[in-house]
């Protein structure tokens, strides 16, 4: 059953009176008294599950929403945190497919070209071919929660606005920092190296 709004709850009650009660004003203010207070119960209801619906909410009621499917917020605005937040819920339903990760990458950044290119020894390569507006580690936390086990996942991406800075791969104290083995000088962009293990 879904829920549906009724905006004329006080109408609906007059209509339904039984034949015999019509055209008994002080009944009809008696009945309208109570159904203002329905009417406006009722919006006051709708604009709270307007709010947390994932495509309206914004600022607190997207945080929280992030706590509920356990997304931190990197500092993003509420588009790149709704698309994270929706990302982070795809994941949570991964079979671990090459499929699974398609997807959750066109949800974290939308609109930007990508190739995913299975590899040998249970690999997966991803290369952007625009700079994503995504800090990659956030990525990469999201796609180790929708690969398979001891699926390796291999992202390369131009450097952009959002890229990583390098940090020791067990420094864990800012999870905004990605890491890396190597770099590549690849055409006319540095490609940054990150490994999800």
């Amino acid at each position: 059953m879904s829920l549906v709004r009724r905006d004329q709850i006080s109408f609906e009650a007059i209509q339904k009176l039984v034949p015999e009660l019509w055209g008994k004003p002080r009944l009809a203010t008696v009945l309208l008294s109570w159904t203002d207070e329905v009417q406006i119960l009722e919006d006051a209801i709708f604009s709270v599950i307007d709010g947390l619906l994932l495509d309206n909410a914004v600022g607190p009621q997207l945080a929280l929403l992030g706590r509920v499917v356990g997304q931190p917020n990197f500092g993003w605005g509420d588009d790149d945190y709704r698309a994270a937040i929706r990302a982070r819920i795809r994941a949570s339903r991964s079979n671990g497919r090459m499929i699974d990760i398609k997807e959750v990458v066109e949800l974290m950044t939308p609109g930007v070209p990508f190739k995913v290119t299975p590899g040998g020894n249970a690999s997966v390569t991803l290369r952007w071919l625009a700079p994503p507006s995504v800090i990659f580690s956030a990525l990469s936390q999201i796609l180790a929660a929708t690969r398979g086990a001891g699926v390796k996942i291999v992202a390369f991406a131009p450097e952009g606005v959002h890229s990583f800075t390098y940090r020791d791969r067990f420094d864990t104290s800012d999870p905004t920092l990605g890491w890396s083995h190597y770099s590549d000088v690849t055409g006319n962009g540095i490609y940054g190296h990150v490994e999800v293990i």
